[in-house]
C-alpha cells in the first residue's frame, strides 16, 4: 500500500511541476527539475513502509 501511495505522491508532484513549468513558460531544465524534485515526498513516504525491526521489542 505504501508503494502505491509514494508511485502517487510523486505522480502527482511531478505532473503538477512540469504543469507549473508549462504554464509559466519555463524551460525544460525547470521541468525535470521537478520531475526530480518529486522523488522526494515519493522517498519519504516509501522509507516509511519500510519496517524498522522494532515493533516487536517488548519492554
Amino acid at each position: 500500500m505504501r508503494t502505491k501511495l509514494a508511485v502517487g505522491v510523486g505522480i502527482v508532484v511531478a505532473l503538477a511541476g512540469v504543469a507549473s513549468t508549462m504554464t509559466t513558460g519555463g524551460e525544460l531544465s525547470e521541468a525535470i527539475m521537478w520531475v526530480v524534485f518529486a522523488m522526494v515526498p515519493a522517498a519519504i513516504v516509501a522509507l516509511g513502509g519500510i519496517p524498522s525491526g522494532y515493533s516487536h521489542d517488548r519492554d
